[in-house]
């Protein structure tokens, strides 16, 4: 068998698209080496190409994938690299399937799989694969279902372009899913869609979590420390969290916010209108062992955001074991169903309900640190998706199947309730 991974991005030690490239590198890499009859190439640009062999040594797993570099011309790079990446990415595909087609027409058996970007919303190499190759794509999309409700308050005119902007991701979606064999939704709401355009939908998010071990200790104060961890941009919703530390239900936290952005000056000034200078933070950036420190010493993570594919910081609270506070609709829901852990607040939830929910949160049983996002999964899920499952020792197969949104297990938490606890399905 011939497996190939496209990754547009692909860079260890970073977080988003690069992450998890990599994340997904490495667990081909190491299902290569349980499968050496079998060829696992990784597709992506040469920048990184360095970095992503030295780590792969230092996983134990160097010279087990074989890395093909390719990259466009630099006149267009220069041109359009940081203002159009989109259009970067999509002269990208094209040249993948160009240099790829003719050598793929070649294998009797092989597998190509996209995994980032992680959007359904751009055309892929996919498209011009040769019929006999199995396709798949993903972990892909996000959640939608929260958008279209704050566009439908905002008046006509907004819903009117959310609305139009939903019928051309999921014109594309269809373009995309036509050609493919396995699509691997990040979210339930985006599997919902997805299955409109394609059969074969498993909901699995493209988490990979591994958290070094350390003491599950917090320092003892009176102060309870809230956290919210991502970009100062304005679809995350810091202000949110914010005003909600203004009311009475958490007058014993403090909140720290840990990112950077544009909204900035602006979640300073909101914090100063309520009187809340003193106790909301600023953290900016922060390495991420450090952050990681930090994070497991807070009472709660919360994330108002109210559009996620896969959040990485709420699976990093859940492996912390950290209780982690979400708007349903926002795709969190899936990793709150998932993991078994977490607070949900309805979708149309104002700052007072987001209060008291992450005041029960402070206030419950800590929860116990989750397995569910570790990379130790993917190698077997890698295998499943490229239906090389069967051929595997029983003790490297997954322990179940990747969950099919149409017989998903457990159920998102009911509005501002914790989950109960569910075995580690990866």
């Amino acid at each position: 068998m011939n497996v190939y991974l496209s990754a547009f991005s692909c860079e260890p030690g970073r977080g988003s698209e690069p992450g998890v490239g990599f994340a997904f590198a490495l667990a081909a890499a190491q299902l290569a080496a349980q499968r050496p009859d079998d060829t696992f190439t990784l597709v992506t640009r040469s920048h990184a190409i360095g970095k992503i062999e030295a780590a792969l040594e230092s996983h134990g797993v160097g010279g087990k994938l074989h890395i093909r570099p390719i990259s466009l011309p630099q006149f267009i790079l220069r041109v359009t690299a940081e203002r159009a990446i989109r259009l970067t990415y999509l002269m990208w595909q094209c040249l993948v399937a160009f240099r790829l087609l003719g050598e793929l027409k070649r294998h009797d058996k092989a597998v190509f799989h996209h995994v980032t970007f992680a959007t359904e919303a751009l055309p892929t190499a996919m498209l011009f694969l040769p019929g006999h190759v199995r396709r798949v794509m993903g972990p892909v999309g996000s959640a939608q279902g929260l958008n279209m409700m704050e566009a439908s308050s905002e008046g006509h005119l907004q819903h009117g372009k959310a609305q139009l902007r939903r019928k051309v991701r999921g014109f594309l979606a269809n373009v995309n899913f036509t050609r493919c064999d396995l699509v691997i939704a990040q979210t339930d709401d985006a599997a919902s869609r997805f299955q409109g355009h394609h059969s074969t939908v498993v909901v699995e998010p493209n988490c990979s979590i591994d958290v070094p071990a350390r003491p599950a200790t917090r320092a003892a104060r009176d102060i309870r420390r809230v956290v919210s961890v991502g970009v100062l941009e304005e679809g995350k919703r810091h202000e949110l969290v914010i005003r909600a530390l203004a009311h009475p239900a958490l007058a014993d936290c403090r909140l720290e916010i840990y990112g950077e952005g544009s909204q900035e000056e602006y979640l300073r000034r909101t914090a100063e209108s309520l009187g809340l200078s003193d106790r909301v933070t600023l953290k900016g950036f922060m390495p991420r062992e450090a952050m990681l420190a930090d994070v497991q010493d807070a009472d709660c993570l919360v994330s108002a955001s109210r559009q996620e594919g896969s959040a990485w910081s709420v699976a990093e609270a859940q492996a912390l074991g950290v209780p982690v506070v979400a708007f349903d609709g926002s795709g969190i829901e899936t990793l709150v169903r998932l993991a078994g852990e977490g607070y949900l607040v309805g979708p149309q939830a104002g700052s007072e309900e987001l209060a008291d929910t992450i005041a029960k949160a402070v206030a419950g049983p800590r929860p116990a640190p989750s397995d569910r996002w570790t990379g130790r999964r993917l190698p077997a899920l890698l295998a499943q998706w490229y239906g090389l499952d069967a051929d595997l020792p029983p003790h490297d197969r997954a322990d179940s199947e990747p969950t099919p949104h149409s017989q998903g297990s457990g159920r998102a938490v009911p509005s501002g309730r914790p989950a109960a606890s569910q075995p580690d399905r990866g």
